[in-house]
């Protein structure tokens, strides 16, 4: 199960676990294939392109497929692209886009502009805060990703924290952080660096936020004591957590003040025994995904743990 490079949201993952490989949900899944509209022909400025050096295997630069009824352009480069390439992704007019590497740079950002974007996805990028405030033109754009990238970017603030579209915003560092500010936020996810408490706390005074995902991977700041902050935030309807270790009495059983909470999904997370079963029994109308956190990973986690716990050495 690959979910640490990628970060996808945890429910789909965890459905993904248990559901057969054939059977009624793969079935569903193939009907559905076979009624998506046809993709378009990749034009060649765009099959010509170099992929990046971190693609896998096979992997081409340029690739199109549907996602949330939108097309989308996954484009991860070994060199920016040029003018006729840009010519070339306009005439596709996709909505969605996934950038890695040299596929977006802050040179190409009023061409993006003008594609009048509502999804993207960034990963490592040489993008800079100059080119994230161009964000802020984009009127349509409804989801933000930025993954793996954390310099800071305050040139982006008030373009974000004023974005009037943005309801989902997903970041595991500083790139663009500011955008936790956007006023009408429904889904947010906090990975690696960004999973921390101070982080979560932007969010309480959010009336629109519905959805928290929190990946605490190869990280300790999202625990019981943090759960106090989550519990804060009043509109919240469905929680994620992956990687941490919690227990009922000094983490979870704070939720209680959440009026709205419908669902839980947790996944690596190590719980006392009896624990999930005392959260069943006293939120019986939340639905709980469950995956235990495995003894390779708790290893890593006490050794996390007394790392943080031994004095420095100056």
């Amino acid at each position: 199960m690959r979910m640490i490079k990628c970060l996808p949201h945890l429910a789909p993952i965890v459905v993904l676990a248990v559901s057969p490989v054939f059977g009624p949900a793969h079935s569903a899944a193939a009907e559905k294939a076979s009624k998506s509209p046809q993709l378009p022909e990749l034009p060649e400025a765009l099959r010509s392109l170099e992929a990046s050096k971190r693609n896998h295997e096979g992997t081409p630069a340029a690739r199109l497929q549907m996602k949330d009824g939108l097309l989308l352009l996954a484009l991860s480069t070994a060199k920016p692209l040029t003018d006729a390439q840009w010519d070339a992704v306009a005439s596709l007019h996709p909505k969605s886009f996934a950038f890695n590497d040299q596929a977006l740079t802050d040179r190409d950002m009023d061409r993006l502009v003008a594609l009048d974007p509502v999804s993207i996805s960034l990963r490592i990028t040489p993008l800079t805060g100059v080119g994230a405030a161009k964000f802020g033109q984009m009127k349509n754009l409804r989801s933000l990703t930025s993954h793996h990238l954390h310099q800071p970017t305050p040139e982006a603030k008030a373009a974000l924290a004023n974005h009037p579209a943005l309801e989902d915003f997903r970041s595991a560092g500083d790139f663009c952080i500011e955008a936790l500010s956007a006023p009408n936020l429904k889904s947010v996810e906090l990975a690696e660096k960004a999973a921390t408490v101070a982080r979560i706390e932007e969010l309480v005074q959010k009336p629109s936020l519905e959805t928290l995902s929190l990946f605490a991977h190869n990280i300790t700041t999202i625990n019981d004591a943090s759960l106090a902050t989550v519990a804060k935030i009043q509109s919240l309807q469905t929680l994620r957590i992956a990687f941490s270790v919690l227990t009922y009495e000094g983490g979870l059983k704070q939720l209680r003040s959440l009026p709205h909470l419908k669902s839980l999904s947790l996944y690596q997370v190590d719980l006392a025994p009896g624990d999930l079963e005392k959260f069943k029994e006293a939120f019986p109308s939340v639905k709980v995904n469950y995956t235990p956190m495995g003894a390779d990973y708790r290893a890593k986690w006490d050794a996390m743990i007394a790392k943080e716990a031994t004095p420095s050495k100056k």
